[in-house]
C-alpha cells in the first residue's frame, strides 16, 4: 500500500474523529500533543482506531515516539501487511 495523499488525508480525518466538537486544525504536520483537548482518552482513541480501521497494533510507547500525526501514519503504513 502507497502512502498516498489521499490516505494521508483520510487518517488525519479519522484521528480527528477522537475531538468530537473541537475547533483546532488538523493536518499531517499538526503537534497532536499541544492541542488543549489531547488527554489519556484521546490517545485511547487513537489507539484503538489505529487497530480497528488499519487492523495495525499500535501500542502507548508507539504513540509517545511520535509528534505529528503524520509520524503515526507512517508507522501504521510501514505495519500494514
Amino acid at each position: 500500500m502507497s502512502m498516498s495523499q489521499l490516505d494521508l488525508n483520510t487518517f488525519v480525518s479519522n484521528f480527528k474523529a477522537a475531538f468530537e466538537g473541537t475547533t483546532s486544525v488538523f493536518e499531517p504536520g499538526t503537534r497532536f500533543k499541544e492541542l488543549p483537548e489531547w488527554n489519556s482518552m484521546q490517545a485511547l482513541y487513537v489507539v484503538g482506531m489505529i487497530d480497528a480501521e488499519y487492523n495495525v497494533e499500535f501500542n502507548s510507547a508507539d504513540l509517545k515516539s511520535c509528534t505529528t500525526i503524520v509520524e503515526i501514519f507512517g508507522i501504521v503504513q510501514s505495519r500494514i501487511k
